[in-house]
C-alpha cells in the first residue's frame, strides 16, 4: 500500500512568524494521516539557498531519514483527503535559515501505517525582530567647542541612531516619539545619524549652542528592517566658556598723576588683566611702536622682565570684572609719555584671551 500523497503542488508550505521565532507549516494529504515536522538551523544562508540545500541534502542522503523527522518531529493529524492542517515550530532564532523536514504516513491499520520513503525539503527565514545594541562604550556624548556637543555611537551592525539635544532639565521621549521627530519643536537640535557597519563610528557635530549651558541627550537606535530600540539612552554635556572677556563701558581708561598711571578696567565676566608701559618713542612722536601682543602679556609669567624690544617695562596684573578694578603702574618719570598696553583673559580652566591687546597713549 502506498504512503500518503499531498493534496496538490500548494503542499506542504513554510511561513515564518512575525515574532522571528516560530514557524509554521501547513499539508494537506490525500488521504487521513500524520504529518511530522523537523526544523534544523542551516547558519549563514538566506531562505533559496537553503531550500536548494535542502533539497541537495535528501537528495545525497545527508538529510534526516523519514523516519528520524517522524520519531523527533512536531506532528500534526489529517482528518481526511482534502483536509489542510498547520503546525507550529517553535524556540527559533530570529534572522537565521531553517531547513524545515516533512514526513509523513497514512491512517492504515497493521501492518501500517505507511511512512513516506524520504522526508519533502523547504526552507524558511526567521525575520529580524532585534532591536540593535549600542557597543559598550557607546553613545558617547562630548562638548567639543564653546557650542558644540559631538554625539558619537557604534551600534551591533547597520542602523540609524535618532538624537536630540535640549537644554537641561529636558523631560526624555518615548523611542518612537524620537525616531518620528516628535518633540523636535521643543529641543535646541534634533537629527539621524547612519551608522553604516557594525562596530563603525558614527558622529555628528551638534552645533549652534549656548556656552556655558548643560545640555540633555537622547538617543536611540533602529535597524534597516525597522526593530527600534525598547528604551531611549540619556546623555548629558555641559558646553565650555570659549569666548574671551570684552570691556565694559568706556574701559580701559588711564590717567596719570606724578610718577604713577592708573588704569581702570571693566571687563563682562571674572578674569584677570595685565598691564604694561614703556616710554613712548622719541616723546611721543615717532609713531606707534611696536609693544607685547595679547597673547603674549597674558602667557608670560614675569612681564617686567620680559624683552619685548624696548625695555625696560613697567608692568601690572590684576583680578578685573565687571565691576571694574584700577590697576596702578608706579615708578614712572615725570613729564614722559608712555605707551599703555591693556590685555585681559577670563578665569575658565583654559583661559579665552583677547585676541588683540588695547593701546592708550599717556603723558
Amino acid at each position: 500500500v502506498p504512503p500518503p500523497a499531498f493534496a496538490d503542488a500548494r503542499y506542504p508550505s513554510v511561513a515564518a512568524a512575525a515574532s522571528g521565532d516560530a514557524v509554521t507549516v501547513t499539508v494537506s494529504l490525500s488521504e487521513a494521516g500524520t504529518c511530522y515536522v523537523m526544523v534544523v538551523a542551516r547558519s549563514g544562508e538566506d531562505g533559496a539557498q537553503g531550500e536548494r540545500g535542502a533539497a541537495a541534502a535528501v537528495a545525497a542522503g545527508g538529510a534526516p531519514t523519514a523516519s528520524e523527522v517522524r520519531d523527533g518531529g512536531a506532528s500534526v493529524s489529517v482528518g481526511k483527503s482534502g483536509d489542510v492542517a498547520t503546525v507550529d515550530v517553535a524556540g527559533l532564532q530570529d534572522e537565521t535559515a531553517y531547513d524545515v523536514y516533512v514526513a509523513c504516513e497514512d491512517a492504515a491499520p497493521a501492518p501500517g501505517p505507511n511512512l513516506v520513503d524520504a522526508p519533502t525539503a523547504l526552507a524558511a527565514m526567521t525575520p529580524d525582530v532585534t532591536a540593535p545594541a549600542f557597543v559598550a562604550g557607546f553613545p558617547t556624548a562630548t562638548a567639543v567647542g564653546g557650542g558644540t556637543v559631538r554625539v558619537a555611537a557604534q551600534l551591533d551592525g547597520v542602523g540609524v541612531l535618532y538624537w536630540l539635544v535640549a537644554r537641561a532639565p529636558a523631560a526624555p521621549p518615548t523611542p518612537s516619539a524620537l525616531a518620528r521627530g516628535q518633540g523636535a519643536g521643543n529641543s535646541d537640535a534634533a537629527g539621524e545619524l547612519q551608522v553604516g557597519a557594525a562596530a563603525a563610528t558614527a558622529s555628528v557635530d551638534v552645533g549652534g549652542l549656548r556656552e556655558e549651558t548643560a545640555y540633555d541627550l537622547f538617543v536611540v537606535a533602529e535597524d534597516a528592517a525597522g526593530n527600534l530600540g525598547e528604551s531611549v539612552v540619556h546623555l548629558s554635556a555641559t558646553t565650555p566658556d570659549a569666548t574671551p572677556p570684552s570691556f565694559t563701558g568706556a574701559s580701559p581708561t588711564a590717567a596719570a598723576t606724578g610718577g604713577s598711571i592708573s588704569v581702570d578696567v571693566a571687563i563682562d565676566e571674572l578674569g584677570r588683566c595685565v598691564v604694561v608701559a614703556t616710554a613712548a618713542p622719541d616723546g611721543g612722536d615717532g609713531g606707534d611702536a611696536a609693544l607685547p601682543g595679547a597673547t603674549a602679556m597674558l602667557s608670560t609669567d614675569d612681564v617686567v622682565t620680559s624683552e619685548w624690544g624696548r625695555p625696560p617695562y613697567v608692568a601690572t596684573t590684576g583680578a578685573a570684572d565687571a565691576s571694574g578694578a584700577s590697576l596702578v603702574l608706579d615708578g614712572l618719570d615725570s613729564e614722559t609719555v608712555y605707551d599703555v598696553v591693556v590685555a585681559c583673559e577670563d578665569d575658565a580652566d583654559a583661559p579665552n584671551r583677547q585676541a588683540e591687546a588695547t593701546r592708550l597713549r599717556v603723558a
